[in-house]
């Protein structure tokens, strides 16, 4: 089971009609689109293993 990042290690970015969750290392963990009211696209904050996410991050190294 993955772990799930404290709450205080997320941001929200909002511009009033939608809103996203994102972790300090670039993770978005729940993100409403095309309104607020509307279901979640990611949803890993509920569910880390299928809830969804999405990950800004420079590649691995090799």
């Amino acid at each position: 089971m993955y772990a799930y990042p404290l709450i205080a290690d997320h941001g929200l970015i909002c511009d009033l009609q939608t809103a996203a969750l994102v972790t300090t290392d670039g993770e978005i963990d729940r993100f409403c689109t095309p309104r607020l009211d509307t279901p979640s696209v990611f949803a890993s904050l509920l569910d880390r293993e299928q809830g969804g996410r999405f990950r800004i991050a420079p590649p691995p190294r090799r």
